[in-house]
């Protein structure tokens, strides 16, 4: 990779970022939002009730699961309708037919993604221990950070997945794929339960037996998918007819 290489990639994350512009500040107040909605589902994580405790860790296990993987994504105008509108084919095109390749596209929407994902990120888990009493006397300090990280790294591996669907698809296909998500995010917890696994409460147990295990392991495998994404993303972008 090349200075050339990086020269144009930054100039597409500049781009990317200019076109996010106040969906940023929109972010603000969606992640602030998550975070205090799932303060209160977090009440009763340690109900001594069984439905109670049962019902609130599958909830809060499926916000998770969905505010987070979906953090690396700002609103913005390209996603406004974007299944009735060609508008993300259309600045595909345009991006193509300049003097940059298709790895360059790819590397640079990734770095949007994590740069978003980074941003999105602390202001969603500082915003959580602020508001949650739960989650202040169950983690503190590093122990937080580094059960942040681990959900960090999750986001990761979610959203190289979106991203390669949004460049590799037409756009009624991605929203096609991004409905089917739903209840894929819905099964999870609820298999987890079945398995007598809890996603949040047990990433808390890791962290605070572990230290730093869960979080490395977890951020390993979001570059790892990252890594892994941009690489499929450049074929599959390679391939797609854009007409």
């Amino acid at each position: 990779m090349t200075l050339t290489f990086w020269g144009n990639v930054r100039r597409l994350l500049r781009e990317e970022l200019r076109r996010i512009g106040f969906g940023y500040l929109w972010q603000i107040v969606m992640m602030v939002y998550f975070a205090f909605f799932i303060s209160l589902m977090a009440r009763t994580m340690n109900s001594t009730e069984h439905s109670d405790y049962v019902l609130s860790n599958i909830m809060l296990d499926f916000m998770l699961m969905v505010s987070i993987g979906m953090m690396g994504f700002a609103f913005s105008r390209d996603y406004m309708k974007y299944w009735k509108n060609n508008r993300l084919s259309s600045k595909l095109k345009f991006y193509r037919s300049l003097p940059i390749s298709t790895e360059e596209i790819v590397v640079s929407r990734l770095l949007t993604l994590i740069v978003t994902t980074i941003y999105s990120g602390i202001i969603y888990f500082a915003s959580f221990y602020l508001i949650s009493t739960e989650i202040r006397s169950a983690m503190q300090g590093w122990g937080y950070i580094g059960f942040a990280l681990a959900w960090i790294g999750y986001s990761f591996t979610v959203g190289s997945f979106f991203i390669y669907v949004e460049l590799g698809f037409k756009e009624k296909t991605y929203f096609w794929i991004s409905c089917g998500a739903v209840p894929v995010f819905m099964a999870v917890p609820v298999i987890l339960w079945l398995l007598d696994v809890h996603a949040v409460q047990s990433s808390i147990r890791i962290v605070k037996e572990y230290g730093v295990l869960l979080p490395a392991i977890a951020l390993t495998v979001g570059v790892a998918s990252l890594l892994i994404g941009k690489r499929i993303a450049v074929d599959k972008l390679n391939r797609r007819n854009m007409t």
